[in-house]
């Protein structure tokens, strides 16, 4: 296990036991938790992290909130495993903020009047999820007394969650990331309570807390989320561009959700006040282009992208192409010829070549719409030969260009696009790979038994005479060119 995870050992405990956690979920194993991992675990002697301890008392809880669910702390904290699971402030309170999550008050309820007797100090956020979580009024009301009277004896510890050597650090981070992996719809009132703590405390979620959240929140608007909580989900950049296109970039997606999206994309280029990663630029500026009624905010994301990326040696024009490029890579995904020839036109603007990367962008959207139109209703004015017209000067007439075009076309039994491609290749000097070559022999060779049309006869000769000048062995050796 640990040579295949690549893990060191407390790693390989933990991944061990909150794996086990998984089948102790299931209806036939509920609340057991392989005794191999904890048995790994208290030969490491290696205590368990707060995510485990998260999980484990998941996995133990019985499946509602009765009274003699708090027998699971006699299970959880016991001497033979008080090396994984120690009477301790961070353990314990761990405990207590899973038991009252996952709505299991009476729990929560007896494991806090144990840590009293014992005078062990637990942490102030973990009382105040078992206040939060208590549906009884008078449940509630009695944990806010055993807070009182454990704050008032000192018992009481304060979480400092940015202070790597707390016992409280990235708490309610942890428990963030926990409910979101349940994906249980009790996660879907936990999240944005435990959201409304960090705001209250000023703490920053991680890449990986926001990515908990924005999983788990999916019916409100990302704006609405920003605007709720903008001190707990400014420094998630990726976690922010991927939620913004995982929600625009899906052919389904409308006008409103690309509306929501921008919103909070100028947040970032206007105010800097939340942080998305720049991937995103091309994912909208694809989306926008889409539609017509949403053309003006493709200007709006190249126009802040030009700016962004301005320097002394890269002009507005060198960027606005790199934009357009990734953007190209967005229709390819999505198998979106319109927009690709929308892109194109952007690019012509611009007077420069199409890169290498955009080239195979474009081929590959021609390829995939070719492939999933049916065969009696295949458009051959469809090609990559067509493409390469209809756009004149944007491919580059290179051999890495001409050469691929020529293969794509040979596999897709192209026998016009073929012979015009070798001819443009040899009125222009352009040495083909022997990739090219010989996809056009095997082409003639596949289809040497089928009824000749002219295309086909037209090709033969051309790559005979194109053999025949620049290889040594005899045309009518070939098979497919007799």
């Amino acid at each position: 296990m640990q040579a295949e995870y690549g893990l060191t050992d407390p790693n390989v405990g933990n991944y061990l036991v909150s794996d086990s956690c998984k089948e102790a979920r299931t209806p036939k194993t509920q609340g057991r938790v392989s005794s191999m991992a904890l048995s790994y675990m208290r030969d490491q002697g290696v205590p368990a992290s707060v995510s485990t301890t998260l999980n484990v008392v998941m996995a133990m809880l019985a499946s509602d909130d009765a009274e003699d669910a708090s027998s699971v702390w006699d299970t959880l904290f016991n001497d033979h495993d008080a090396a994984v699971f120690p009477w301790s402030t961070q353990h314990v309170s761990a405990a207590l903020s899973a038991a009252a999550l996952h709505g299991h008050s009476a729990a929560a309820m007896a494991l806090v009047h144990r840590a009293q007797l014992t005078r062990l100090p637990l942490l102030d956020v973990s009382y105040g999820h078992a206040v939060a979580t208590a549906s009884d009024p008078r449940l509630r009301s009695a944990f806010v007394d055993q807070y009182k009277a454990a704050n008032q004896a000192g018992d009481v510890v304060m979480a400092c969650q940015d202070d790597e050597t707390h016992v409280g650090f990235h708490w309610s981070g942890a428990l963030l990331q926990h409910i979101a992996a349940t994906h249980e719809q009790r996660a879907k009132d936990v999240v944005p309570m435990l959201l409304q703590e960090m705001q209250y405390y000023g703490i920053a979620a991680s890449e990986r807390d926001m990515a908990a959240v924005l999983s788990t929140l999916t019916t409100g608007t990302l704006y609405d989320l920003y605007e709720q909580f903008p001190r707990v989900v400014k420094a998630a950049p990726k976690a922010w561009a991927a939620a913004m296109q995982a929600r625009v970039l899906p052919a389904s997606s409308d006008e409103s959700t690309l509306d929501d999206a921008m919103q909070v994309w100028r947040c970032f280029v206007w105010t800097e006040a939340l942080q998305v990663d720049e991937s995103v630029f091309a994912a909208l500026y694809y989306v926008a282009l889409r539609r017509t009624s949403t053309w003006h905010l493709a200007d709006e994301v190249i126009t802040q992208y030009t700016t962004r990326h301005r320097t002394k040696t890269t002009t507005s024009t060198s960027s606005s192409c790199r934009l357009v490029e990734q953007a190209l890579g967005h229709a390819a995904d999505a198998v979106d010829l319109p927009t690709t020839k929308r892109l194109l036109r952007q690019w012509t603007a611009h007077n420069e070549r199409l890169s290498r990367d955009a080239v195979a962008c474009v081929f590959r959207t021609v390829g995939q719409v070719r492939s999933t139109r049916q065969p009696h209703a295949q458009d051959e004015s469809l090609s990559y030969f067509s493409l390469m017209v209809e756009f004149p000067g944007l491919f580059p007439l290179d051999p890495t260009t001409v050469s691929n075009a020529l293969v794509l076309s040979a596999q897709a039994d192209l026998y016009y696009d073929c012979q015009a491609l070798l001819t443009m290749a040899m009125a222009n000097g352009v040495d083909l790979t022997p990739e090219a070559r010989f996809a056009c022999v095997e082409l003639l060779t596949r289809t040497n038994g089928v009824e000749s049309s002219g295309d086909r006869q037209q090709l033969l000769a051309t790559v005979r005479q194109l053999w025949q000048n620049s290889s040594k062995e005899r045309v009518d050796s070939i098979q497919g060119l007799r």
